[in-house]
């Protein structure tokens, strides 16, 4: 703070002396990092899932499919300090001046912590901690038994427990882990193929299938019994991915023209789509493009938009039957499309 408001006379003499390693971040300008915007308000920024860093980690930039919605957040200015005339929850939110201490008493009656509120302290974050990994859409009796063994608990007490805590299990934890994967690059793409396989079967009901390690295929491909349909998709983990000409070959081709090398069945393919953290802005021709070469409908679809549609699922569900429409527009799927 100081370095900001003085610039270098706020640096003591021996400053490089001190710290010799300043000098090797930037030699045309040495202090520079003491300019930065802080890390912590750009990890905010993108816990929201509004916004997201480029590539290169130089800028953070709303996410294009997110720009109404920030406009109407930043349309409203909230108030500095909440509540400003009443002094006491002032203080206790805020603090005094520096020659009185902050109240901070706990002014709800004490209670004695018990065994059993520790186990279920304990139940809690063996469950968070699984629910980061894995969409878990209901509590199943492997999930209990699972849990059970991790925290040395009584299988009975683990399922009561989660049951009344978590009675329409916990999609939205792993959503948050989901949004990540979509913008890792390809370190991480085999994480981001198989939540989306685990998703499409926990969240939405399909048969999944993870069939990206067969080799020329698609990522994940999902059959629906109910409507007699199949669908694939393939994951991309960038934030602005654009159909090459050999990723365009390889879905006409590989994917499309070669579903018999990787599906022995009878339903018919009723789309294809991307999946990714954004798309350039040429994605709707592309897509067009591959339709009108293969006759199969398509789309593509940023994780905020499948992070939408697994909102809208859990207050009204999908039918499959409307899912196929919605991955069979033939350009990319915008939020206004999901009803």
């Amino acid at each position: 703070m100081l370095f900001r408001q003085k610039g270098e006379a706020a640096l003591d003499k021996d400053f490089f002396e001190k710290y010799p390693s300043s000098k090797g971040l930037n030699k045309e300008n040495p202090f520079g990092n003491l300019m930065d915007v802080a890390n912590t308000i750009q990890n905010w920024l993108e816990y929201t899932q509004l916004a997201k860093r480029s590539e290169d980690d130089r800028a953070i930039r709303i996410l294009p499919d997110k720009t109404d919605e920030v406009r109407v957040i930043l349309a409203e200015t909230p108030k500095f300090i909440d509540r400003p005339a009443e002094h006491e929850f002032f203080q206790r939110k805020y603090g005094l001046d520096p020659k009185h201490k902050k109240d901070l008493r706990n002014l709800t009656e004490a209670s004695t912590v018990t065994p059993k509120m520790l186990a279920e302290i304990k139940i809690k974050q063996a469950f968070i901690a699984e629910s980061l990994k894995q969409p878990i859409g209901k509590i199943t009796s492997d999930l209990i038994d699972k849990i059970a063994e991790t925290v040395g608990a009584e299988t009975r007490f683990v399922e009561t427990t989660l049951m009344s805590l978590y009675p329409r299990g916990a999609i939205g934890s792993f959503m948050t882990e989901y949004f990540e994967m979509a913008f890792k690059g390809r370190d991480n793409a085999l994480d981001f193929e198989k939540a989306t396989a685990e998703l499409f079967k926990t969240v939405f009901g399909f048969e999944s299938r993870h069939v990206g390690a067969i080799g020329l295929t698609p990522d994940v491909m999902i059959l629906s019994d109910s409507e007699g349909y199949c669908g694939i998709i393939d994951n991309k983990a960038y934030s602005k991915y654009t159909i090459s000409n050999d990723h365009h070959n390889r879905m006409v081709h590989n994917y499309i023209g070669g579903l018999q090398n990787y599906y022995d069945g009878k339903m018919p393919l009723a789309f294809f789509s991307y999946i990714a953290g954004g798309f350039s802005k040429s994605i709707d021709g592309q897509i067009a493009n591959i339709v009108k070469e293969t006759g199969v409908h398509g789309s593509a679809v940023t994780v905020s938009g499948i992070i939408g549609m697994v909102e809208k699922h859990s207050v009204k569900a999908y039918s499959h039957a409307r899912l196929r429409d919605l991955f069979s527009v033939d350009r990319q799927v915008m939020l206004g499309d999901l009803g």
